[in-house]
């Protein structure tokens, strides 16, 4: 999705979404049709979701490469020790085999919790004793997402700070450098339809869509640092789900992302 968000923000929000929820039926509720996100291609990516049994992602290919997600490591693929049998792993570019992995708790729900990524050995296990980098994320008492912070040590801190308006993330304050770097605020506006990667597990997407239940129509930004003020526009299908996605940058047509859906 061209999108001009900061490239840090983008990598740094790891694969953790609406915890709570495991049955992502986006045509609502009371829809008898069950669908799922199964592609976003935007002119140079190719995104391809596939999912495990439960309905969780399994993988997320972008063109060639291919990330996996883990639920529990009963056979001792990545660890060697018990207490971290049952955590949930997210393997970046999974084909090799001394890529980094994420590791969450074993149950993720809607409280605070650390996350935290280490690099692999040729043999593919990890490598726990030097961490790469640190994540944290922090939830208000009615379980929404209130703060993130990226660290590898006390001045390296990349971040933001939420607020909701309903189920939706309204304003976003960004810092980076631990308020060194780019320190700026977006607002957003949102439509009243399901967003497709609202409780999805995908680290590449940002947390404004992963933890906002609609589609953002306007983002407004301003501050140190501050990215480009940005329309979408959509056209849905007949579950009302984009099927379309139009970005317009300062007004001008920036990008197209197209989105395709599965039953399941």
């Amino acid at each position: 999705m061209k999108i001009t968000y900061k490239a840090w923000f983008i990598l740094l929000l790891v694969p953790i979404a609406l915890f709570s929820c495991n049955d992502h039926r986006l045509g609502g509720s009371l829809s008898p049709v069950r669908l799922r996100l199964k592609t976003t291609n935007d002119g140079t990516t190719l995104v391809t979701y596939n999912y495990d049994s439960q309905n969780q992602p399994a993988s997320i290919t972008r063109n060639q490469i291919t990330s996996s997600i883990m639920h529990g490591d009963p056979q001792r693929v990545l660890t060697d020790s018990d207490p971290y049998a049952t955590n949930v792993f997210y393997i970046r570019n999974s084909a090799q085999a001394n890529s980094t992995v994420i590791v969450f708790p074993p149950v993720l729900s809607n409280t605070s919790f650390l996350a935290t990524e280490y690099g692999r050995f040729n043999t593919g296990k990890i490598f726990f004793n030097v961490p790469v980098r640190k994540y944290t994320y922090d939830f208000d008492t009615s379980g929404r997402l209130t703060r993130i912070s990226d660290f590898s040590d006390a001045p390296d801190i990349n971040g933001a700070s939420y607020e909701y308006t309903g189920e939706n993330i309204t304003k976003e304050n960004v810092f980076t450098s631990a308020g060194h770097g780019d320190v700026y605020t977006n607002t957003f506006t949102y439509d009243d339809k399901i967003n497709p990667f609202y409780g999805l597990l995908d680290p590449q997407i940002n947390a404004r869509l992963r933890f906002s239940r609609n589609n953002i129509l306007t983002l407004q930004s301003a501050g140190r640092g501050a990215v480009p003020n940005t329309t979408y526009a959509y056209e849905y299908n007949a579950q009302g789900l984009p099927t379309k996605l139009t970005t317009t940058v300062n007004g001008n047509q920036s990008g197209i992302t197209t989105f395709t859906y599965e039953s399941y």
